[in-house]
């Protein structure tokens, strides 16, 4: 589905509209974890519940494999429309009946929303943007990730706290309607080959199942996902619950993890090349991993804790984001079954981590377990990575 490249204002144009939308869709996924006491409380059900929806959204992306074909049978542009008018219509359901079960399938619904959109802005930039100017495209868009918790955190919580979670979905649709509208205004329409056949699971698996190496990234995409929702799915409580904040400044506390995922960025950004992707990996798993054990004792002091916070996502985004370039280079004649393989790993490790850090708070009723299984989780990451991987 190659187009021809596009006048510069058309390149910005379009990759501005494409981050505003990933900005909106990122905030489905992202503007629950801090607020779930609140959510909950909305809901009229144990926090229990709100996290297992979280899960059950974490999960979705295990289907993508499935969907993989449809932007490039009927269009990129075309399937972020359709997706984006599902969103508005979930989150408007969402606002009209508070309700615990309208809750659940909105989730699942945002899930949907992004699993469909992501791929779609990622080949749509790679169809229009030159080559040697797409990795600031795709970098721009990447922003959107951090951005999102950036301005859900505040928003939620102002709303949360003065009214209820119906104008929390209110204001996701509009956004979601905002969106679409850009699309059709300043996206220009691609073009169909009909040439792309759907990547099937069973697909995936023949091709990476021989590698072990292959197999090892995808199992440290599981672990190292597993270990972040350990403690991200409970956060929001831990805080709450340690220094009895208010949700608006649970929610301004929260920035601080958009702030360590934009700096861990720019850190593997300015010297990945430098040190290695995979030294950077390892070193950012391992502080990582600490971070995780100590965070739940550090409820004598709110700045301490937040400092903790803050080191952790810091040090999660640096091993992230270099496990990247690793990701695409394990198998080079096959880099597209291998991120689809990933991408149903790292989903797979959100939903356990989900639900086991869940149960894990809900049965001790706190947070060290959790802290625990995260840094345990962690090291088994790093160990499969360090064994397995060769590539520097």
């Amino acid at each position: 589905m190659s187009q021809p490249a596009e006048g510069e204002r058309g390149i910005v144009s379009a990759v501005l509209t494409l981050t505003f939308v990933r900005l909106v869709v990122n905030m489905t996924r992202r503007f629950t974890y801090a607020f779930v006491p609140g959510i909950a409380r909305n809901l009229l059900v144990p926090e229990s519940a709100v996290q297992g929806a979280l899960a059950s959204q974490s999960g979705i992306p295990l289907l993508s494999p499935l969907f993989g074909g449809f932007a490039e049978r009927y269009g990129r542009r075309l399937v972020i429309m359709v997706a984006l008018v599902g969103l508005i219509s979930a989150a408007l359901i969402g606002a009209s009946f508070p309700v615990y079960g309208v809750f659940l399938m909105v989730m699942v619904a945002f899930g949907f929303a992004k699993m469909l959109v992501d791929p779609a802005i990622l080949a749509y930039i790679g169809d229009r943007v030159p080559y040697n100017r797409r990795a600031l495209a795709i970098g721009t868009t990447e922003l959107s990730w951090a951005g999102a918790l950036l301005v859900a955190a505040p928003l939620v919580g102002f709303l949360l706290e003065r009214s209820t979670l119906s104008a929390v979905f209110i204001a996701l649709a509009i956004g979601g309607a905002l969106g679409l509208f850009a699309i059709w205004y300043f996206l220009p329409p691609d073009r169909p080959t009909g040439e792309a056949k759907n990547l099937s699971l069973l697909e995936v698996f023949h091709t990476v199942r021989k590698s072990p190496a292959a197999m090892a990234m995808i199992l440290f995409g599981t672990f190292n996902s597993a270990s972040n929702e350990l403690v991200f799915i409970n956060y929001g409580a831990f805080m709450e619950k340690s220094f009895d904040l208010a949700l608006v400044a649970l929610g301004f506390v929260t920035i601080s993890i958009s702030v360590a995922e934009a700096i861990g960025e720019g850190v593997v950004t300015a010297f990945g090349d430098k040190f290695g992707p995979k030294r950077m990996t390892l070193w950012g798993m391992g502080v990582a991993a600490a971070a995780y054990l100590a965070l739940p004792f550090l409820n004598f002091s709110l700045p301490v804790a937040v400092v903790g916070i803050f080191v952790m996502f810091l040090s999660y985004e640096i091993a992230v984001v270099a496990s990247i370039p690793l990701n695409t280079e394990v198998l080079p004649n096959a880099r597209a079954p291998m991120i689809s393989a990933t991408v149903a790993g790292v989903a797979l490790g959100r939903l356990g981590g989900g639900v086991i850090g869940g149960l894990s708070y809900a049965l001790t009723g706190g947070f060290v377990l959790s802290g625990v299984l995260a840094c345990v989780s962690a090291l088994i990451a790093c160990w499969l990575l360090w064994r397995y991987v060769k590539i520097a």
